[in-house]
């Protein structure tokens, strides 16, 4: 098995096996280098037994653990394709997903796999239960792990840079292959999966290392889900590649991360604005000289307004705090703003990556002039390969993010919104159609129609039902929506109005005996 592409171990050197790759601050378990590469080797080769090879689609049903790392690399390394899966997912959102993805093998956690629809487990060729094989038999593997004693995952690539002929494992996957499939909302509410390859991944992992100065192993924490690009790519994927240690907490929780700190002492943390607000806001009396322990810090995920940056320069003063921007079509990292410019660019998310170009054109497809609006197009090498199951041809030269934004006239970049329905929603991009379909789901529904509160920041619906003497319905639909959505998307206001026999339907009203 060949190491995959964006973790090529020839910029590891043999003496830094031995550093630690993986450490849970729960369970106090840390894994090398060394140690991660022989564990991967032993899932891999199940995979491969199991006929899970170039072409194939794993889904992985796990949070951010290193039971995930090891089920993640071992599905590059035998040239699988790894889609992680959001674990809240239940019901028909995951059906919905499970439908498109097509799983030629599942690893996971048990809970989250027993969720999987019965008809996903039955047509996987491999199913690997992490808490069993992580647990006992890999731990024991990764403990015969010596310096010098080069797993096979680490071979083949030490001869070759990154981005050589020689990248292809013995399988015979390419670095234009699939390595990830990343969930993104669709403009019906239907999911979509981006596919990026181990290439892209590797460009836009390094460019992004190096947009944050951090090219050096460093400590960070992982607080952000894997199940999504800035998680899985920019915060775990960068650490690996870096050659440092990734720290995950008990939970994934501002409490568990302040604690998670003080023990272990990372020095990067990327997360959204509202963590790093939950971070400072719960913190105690000596809370200023935990955080002060982190040397970077990355906003990304949603918009930091100019109150939040000086509330976070305050609580952290020592820190540097950079901000990020990115679309997962565009492998994920778009541009950088850096610390000098966290306070005095309150709008901004900063200049291009190394490598990207960014231009916003009006609608005529001509340049906009500094300052003026228009819709973001990027060039970048880590672009997707396009979304799975669609065979429409990508724009050869750029990426349309569909983001409104300008460029001022020294190429810092502000975005101020999206041309369709998708809203960020604490920290991710949510098309509220998706909730829409859950809802419409329920019987005796007619419409529904989800916002976001300008109050609150939270998700409201209201619905139009059919005339019903039905007791407890507002509450059983409530629990429709928490059997079929993650928490995160469960309205947290539903409004119900009795329906006086018609409704609109692409702009005309329609009686119920039309539909």
């Amino acid at each position: 098995m060949t190491s995959p592409e964006f973790l090529h171990a020839g910029c590891l050197p043999p003496e830094r096996w031995s550093n630690v790759a993986l450490r849970s601050s729960e369970s106090g378990l840390s894994l090398s280098y060394g140690e991660l590469s022989v564990a991967v080797d032993a899932v891999a080769e199940m995979l491969a037994q199991g006929g899970i090879g170039p072409g194939s689609r794993v889904v992985l049903m796990a949070d951010a653990s290193p039971e995930f790392v090891i089920g993640l690399l071992a599905c590059a390394a035998c040239g699988a394709a790894a889609a992680p899966i959001d674990v809240t997912l239940r019901g028909s959102s995951l059906e919905c997903a499970m439908e498109v993805l097509e799983p030629d093998g599942i690893i996971g956690f048990a809970e989250p796999v027993r969720r999987l629809p019965e008809a996903t487990r039955e047509r996987a060729a491999v199913c690997l239960v992490l808490d069993r094989i992580v647990s006992e038999p890999v731990k024991a593997l990764a403990g015969t792990a010596r310096v010098g004693a080069v797993p096979r995952s680490l071979r083949a690539s030490l001869a070759a840079p990154p981005g050589s002929a020689h990248a292809r494992s013995a399988a015979g996957a390419s670095t234009e292959d699939d390595c990830l499939l990343i969930a993104t909302s669709g403009s019906t509410g239907i999911p979509k999966y981006v596919r990026l390859s181990h290439r892209s991944v590797s460009f836009n992992v390094r460019a992004h290392l190096a947009s944050l100065g951090l090219e050096h192993p460093f400590r960070s924490l992982q607080v952000l889900s894997v199940a999504y690009s800035y998680g899985l790519i920019s915060s775990l994927l960068g650490t690996l590649v870096a050659g440092g240690t990734v720290v995950f907490p008990a939970r994934f929780d501002a409490r568990a991360a302040r604690d998670a700190i003080e023990r272990e002492g990372p020095a990067v943390c990327l997360a959204s604005p509202g963590f790093f607000e939950s971070l400072v806001d719960g913190c105690s009396r000596e809370g200023p000289a935990v955080l002060g322990r982190l040397r970077k810090i990355g906003i990304g995920g949603d918009r930091c307004p100019a109150p939040l940056r000086s509330k976070l320069q305050a609580a952290m003063p020592a820190v540097q705090a950079y901000v990020t921007y990115g679309a997962t079509e565009a492998g994920p990292r778009i541009s950088t703003l850096p610390p000098e410019h966290f306070l005095t660019r309150p709008l901004s998310v900063g200049l291009p990556l190394p490598g990207v170009s960014l231009a916003v054109l009006d609608s005529r497809g001509q340049p906009c002039p500094p300052g003026r609006i228009g819709t973001l197009h990027v060039r970048t090498p880590s672009r997707m390969s396009g979304y799975l199951g669609e065979s429409s041809p990508l724009h050869p030269h750029a990426l349309e993010t569909g983001d409104l934004a300008s460029l001022d006239e020294d190429g810092f970049l502000t975005v101020y919104g999206r041309l369709d329905r998708q809203i960020k929603h604490r920290g991710r991009r949510v098309n509220p159609a998706q909730i829409e379909l859950v809802l419409l789901e329920f019987p005796g529904i007619v419409s529904a129609r989800v916002e976001q509160s300008d109050a609150s920041g939270g998700l409201r619906a209201v619905v139009h039902r059919r005339s019903s003497d039905e007791l407890g319905f507002e509450r059983a639909l409530l629990a429709h929506c928490r059997r079929n959505l993650p928490a995160r998307l469960v309205p947290g206001e539903i409004r119900t109005v009795v329906d006086d026999g018609s409704y609109f339907f692409k702009g005309k009203r329609l009686a119920f005996s039309e539909t």
